[in-house]
């Protein structure tokens, strides 16, 4: 089991996306009254803030920075009584990761992508 697979959406979570899958660095702002978010040095230069773990959008561009190098699947996944129970979410054949969100099932399964 990936160590990030039991990680809850958060800054937490968004800081091992954007370091080990999107290639960016993650810095704290010092600033107490940003509320700990973090912000992103992207390689254009640029400073986000992005909630890769919560945002549909944000967590597209994680989708979008893999899907030349895997395959990505996902399915949803039904309850006993046909009811939405998660989503399922693989980069890698055998690899994947379920959470109710969405987001977060992506993030999950991009970090075990990328063999963390």
């Amino acid at each position: 089991m990936s160590p990030a697979e039991e990680m809850n959406p958060g800054p937490e979570l968004d800081a091992l996306i954007a370091e080990r899958v999107m290639g960016w660095t993650a810095r704290w702002p010092a600033d107490q009254h940003a509320e700990n978010e973090p912000r992103w040095n992207t390689p254009e230069g640029h400073n986000h803030l992005l909630e890769f773990s919560k945002d549909h959008g944000d967590a597209w561009e994680v989708v979008e920075k893999l899907r030349d190098d895997y395959h990505f699947n996902v399915d949803k996944v039904e309850s006993a009584n046909g009811g939405f129970e998660a989503w399922k979410v693989s980069f890698v054949q055998g690899l994947f990761s379920k959470s109710k969100s969405f987001p977060h099932a992506i993030c999950l399964a991009a970090l075990k992508a990328v063999g963390y």
